[in-house]
């Protein structure tokens, strides 16, 4: 028999998994007035040197399901023109501490929502970042970082990052 638990998912219905200790938290960008990301093709990413690894291994696997073979396109795969997000513990306890994280309905944000212009009707993107095992009674210090070829990172100034903290009952 399945753990019921194992399927929670970030809906209201389901309290947006905090009552079973799974909590779901909606991450979206700011709106920058013409900003076009510039995504990263295969090579940089397994090329990166900062880049979490368990981001370019994602990556990887969309790359390797959804992409491979398209060489003789043109076009660059579709897939792989994201902002892809990030979410882990900022230290090292922090990364023990949080468990296992779920992105829906994807791992980033998808460059067609790019560039905003003020256009009528216009939704920002959202991810619910749901963290499936996090440490009851220990506060844990979140960072969700976002990755295109066009996005600094500076920790100190909170470039290309969010910082926050939970704690679970």
């Amino acid at each position: 028999m399945s753990n019921p638990r194992a399927s929670i998912k970030c809906i209201s219905s389901e309290h947006y998994g905090y009552y079973f200790g799974k909590p779901c938290i909606l991450i979206k960008l700011n709106k920058v007035f013409d900003w076009n990301p510039e995504p990263y093709d295969i090579d940089e990413i397994r090329n990166h040197t900062t880049m979490p690894l368990a981001l370019k291994a994602d990556i990887e696997e969309v790359w390797s399901s959804k992409c491979k073979g398209r060489f003789n396109d043109p076009d660059p795969c579709p897939y792989l023109n994201m902002v892809w997000l990030h979410c882990d513990g900022e230290s090292d306890p922090d990364k023990e501490n949080i468990g296992p994280v779920t992105y829906t309905p994807k791992r980033g944000f998808p460059g067609y929502f790019f560039p905003f212009r003020n256009q009528p009707g216009f939704l920002s993107p959202l991810v619910m970042v749901q963290l499936d095992n996090p440490m009851p009674g220990v506060l844990v210090n979140l960072e969700c970082t976002v990755w295109a070829r066009n996005i600094k990172h500076n920790r100190l100034r909170k470039d290309g990052l969010t910082h926050f903290e939970l704690l679970m009952d």
